[in-house]
């Protein structure tokens, strides 16, 4: 596995190091690409948080950031992220308008109108309609939430559900979310290996295609499965048959290749 894609099991943290890191800026941004299938054409990334650690590792996300939530850091942390975003791809994006980039917003910040204040102090609002908020599939299913996922598509940005399937949610629920994106969880990615698996992708596809709601497969590592999802109709995908997560350099160049 390449050095910058090593996690390092957990570490010894509290809050406070969280702190510290983030006003040393000691954190990093990577970018998922996010990939049209049926062309092979990167869209955009997704944009996840890295700790480095000595030796060229990363401590895993799972370590710190559940730790950063319950500490009520989740607002620093999205705020540390758009910011990253901003002075590692803001010239790109601004330079190709076809890309966009996805923000996970934590529960803890949704409805604090983050995303858009942050995006103006980051001298993105002229390009806030390439961005994407992230939400879980749990804040979606929740009347507070479907408010406020409206409030961020009046206000410019679009709004995808992430892992949608690993949840309460179905197919008859689609039609109360007035979502751009739904992200589908690597589980039902992996179970194309079945008939059962390829059925309900199908179904879903076809369920979404009515509501006018794209696609994103995650966890995609086969030439076979993007196949499949071309062959049903998925528009995106992300994985490793594409790419890893990768620095801001090495993201400019996958995009730009």
């Amino acid at each position: 596995m390449p050095l910058n894609n090593r996690t390092q099991g957990r570490q010894d943290i509290v809050p406070a190091d969280i702190e510290a890191a983030l006003e040393n800026d000691r954190l990093k941004v990577h970018y998922m690409p996010t990939i049209e299938i049926a062309t092979g054409r990167c869209t955009g990334a997704e944009a996840l948080l890295r700790w480095p650690m000595p030796g060229g590792a990363f401590l895993a996300p799972d370590d710190f950031i559940p730790l950063a939530e319950s500490a009520g850091l989740a607002g620093p942390l999205t705020a540390y992220v758009i910011r990253c975003v901003a002075g590692d791809v803001g010239d790109l994006l601004r330079g190709r308008p076809d890309l966009h980039m996805s923000i996970n917003i934590p529960p803890e910040t949704v409805g604090s109108g983050l995303s858009n204040q942050v995006a103006e102090e980051s001298g993105l609002a002229d390009i806030k309609e390439q961005f994407i908020a992230e939400i879980t599939e749990r804040q979606a299913l929740t009347k507070a939430g479907q408010a406020v996922m409206n409030e961020y598509r009046r206000g410019g940005l679009r709004v995808a559900v992430d892992d949608f399937g690993t949840g309460h949610s179905g197919l008859s629920q689609l039609i109360d979310l007035e979502v751009d994106y739904l992200k589908i969880d690597r589980s039902f990615v992996e179970a194309l290996k079945t008939a059962r698996g390829e059925k309900l992708m199908r179904a879903t596809a076809a369920a979404a295609n009515v509501l006018g709601v794209d696609l994103i497969a995650e966890g995609v590592e086969t030439a076979r499965q993007a196949q499949i999802l071309a062959d049903i109709g998925i528009a995106y995908g992300q994985g490793w048959y594409w790419s890893r997560d990768l620095p801001a350099a090495a993201f400019h160049r996958f995009a730009e290749a």
